[in-house]
Order: structure tokens, then C-alpha cells, then sequence
């Protein structure tokens, strides 16, 4: 991102330069253009992912926002969903203050990057936003929601490497896109009951020149305390849902060990295109 707030020319349409947490050039491009098969709506398995058809935007609108989204809206056109972690009927819901905290401690660092981002480089901001980035984000729950039948059909050491290599690929999504500052503001505007036991931080980037940018962060209570399990443009366009579609041909064709494949060269090639 440069350091001032003119739009940036990419292949496909022009984007102005924030960029928002888990963008990603879709990985169905790798799939040699065949697009990935709509997501099921709602799993049998327990611990997976139940996903409700809602009203797509504006196409003009998600056209803007398609390359912006961690993890964003490419692909938005068509059918959309809105993910949310099933959870035992008696599972609580993190406490609002240490949800809220959760994120205001991972826009912070989003934020210093951002304002360090050209001294930095892609290597180094992708070394700042590790550890916060995975602090913030269940990978292993949306590790298993995105991998959709693929998962469930893969063993235990194949589950274990999508894990990780979904993570290495959202840290690389997030110094790929987080690459300047034109005086960007993190806002977080409350929080709300989620569904199965969640709980949503609303929040917004307050950008000088434009309209701000609503985001939703899904929260559920895990093992170590709150983490992030799904990102919502709008309360409705959720990211693990689009990346289940985006991947279904490509688990469908080569199972999950395929998929982490296709991951970790995309993440290769984020990570060594500046």
C-alpha cells in the first residue's frame, strides 16, 4: 500500500489502498478456472459450520471490496453465506471485554505495521503480524469449516498440515495487503449475541477520504480464552464460507493434502512478489 490514499492499479478493478484482514487473490485461479461447487448449508458433523443463505450486495460493491478482504469477499458475486461455529448448547459466550480486547490488541499491531510497512517489507511485516495474527484467529476450527468434506475425509497428519498451512497463508495475506498507511482508524463500535454461543464485535476502518469500511469479527470462547473464528463484511459476507467455495474443486479433485499444496505455493508467491 502506498503511503498516501490514491488507488492502486492491480489486475482487475481498481481498489482504493486499505486493504482488510484475510484478503486474498483467490485460490480457485490456480484451479485453472474451474470455480469451486456452493457451499452446503448446514453439516452434520458437530464441530462444523452451520451456513445461512443471505442477500448478496451490490454487485458494484463487492466488485470494489473483492480483493480487500482477511479472509475477503473474492468471489462475492452469487450465492453468499454467513458462517458461525456450531458449539454445545451449553457453551458460554466469551466475555465481551476480553473479546473487545482481543481485537483492539490485533488492530494495534495491524495498525503499526501498516504505519512501518515500506521499511519493513513484505518478509519483515509478514514476521511482525505472525504472532499477533495467530493469537487472534482459531485456525484449526477454520482451518476444518474451510476445508469443508475434504477435511473430514483426510487424516489426522493432513488436518494437522492445513492448520498450518492456513495460517502461514493468512499471515502472508495480511503483509501482502496491510502495505502502507494514508491515515486509516481502527474503530470498534460494540459488540452483539452471535450465533451458537459467538459473540460479534462490530467494528469499522474510519478511512480520511472515503466511507468507512464495516467489519464483524465471530468470536467464540476457546481452550486458551476468546479467538476470531470467521470475519463478516456488512454482518453478512463471511470469509470461511467464501474460502469452503472458493477451495471445493480443488479438495473434491486432490483431497486435502492437494489443498495444502495449492496454499503454501500461494504463499510462497505472496511472500516473494515485493
Amino acid at each position: 500500500m502506498p503511503a498516501t490514499a490514491s488507488p492502486v492499479a492491480r489486475p482487475g478493478p481498481v481498489v482504493s489502498v486499505v486493504r482488510i484482514p484475510l484478503a486474498s487473490r483467490p485460490i480457485s485461479a490456480m484451479d485453472r478456472g474451474q470455480g469451486g461447487a456452493s457451499a452446503p448449508l448446514c453439516s452434520r458433523d458437530p464441530e462444523s459450520v452451520c451456513m445461512v443463505e443471505v442477500p448478496s450486495p451490490s454487485l458494484s460493491a463487492a466488485r470494489v471490496l473483492s480483493r480487500r478482504l482477511m479472509l475477503g469477499a473474492a468471489g462475492a458475486a452469487g450465492l453468499l453465506a454467513v458462517v458461525a461455529p456450531r458449539a454445545p448448547a451449553r457453551a458460554a459466550a466469551p466475555d465481551p471485554a476480553a473479546a473487545t480486547a482481543l481485537i483492539e490488541s490485533y488492530q494495534a499491531a495491524l495498525l503499526d505495521v501498516m504505519q512501518r510497512a515500506d521499511a519493513l517489507g513484505i518478509r519483515g511485516r509478514a514476521e511482525a503480524l505472525d504472532g499477533p495474527v495467530r493469537a487472534t484467529f482459531d485456525f484449526q476450527r477454520m482451518a476444518r469449516a474451510a476445508a469443508g468434506r475434504a477435511w473430514r475425509d483426510a487424516p489426522d497428519s493432513d488436518r494437522a498440515a492445513m492448520v498450518d498451512a492456513f495460517a502461514d497463508y493468512s499471515v502472508a495475506v495480511h503483509a501482502d495487503r496491510f502495505d502502507g498507511f494514508g491515515g486509516e482508524r481502527f474503530v470498534i463500535d460494540g459488540t452483539a449475541p452471535g450465533p451458537a454461543g459467538t459473540l460479534l464485535v462490530h467494528t469499522r476502518i474510519a478511512r480520511p477520504d472515503d466511507e468507512a469500511v464495516p467489519l464483524s469479527y465471530v468470536v467464540a470462547e476457546g481452550p486458551e480464552g476468546p479467538q476470531v473464528v470467521d470475519v463478516l463484511l456488512k454482518g453478512s459476507i463471511s470469509e470461511v464460507a467464501l474460502r469452503r467455495s472458493e477451495w471445493a474443486a480443488i479438495g473434491s479433485r486432490e483431497g486435502l493434502s492437494g489443498l495444502v499444496t495449492a496454499l503454501s505455493k500461494l504463499t510462497a508467491r505472496m511472500l516473494q512478489a515485493s
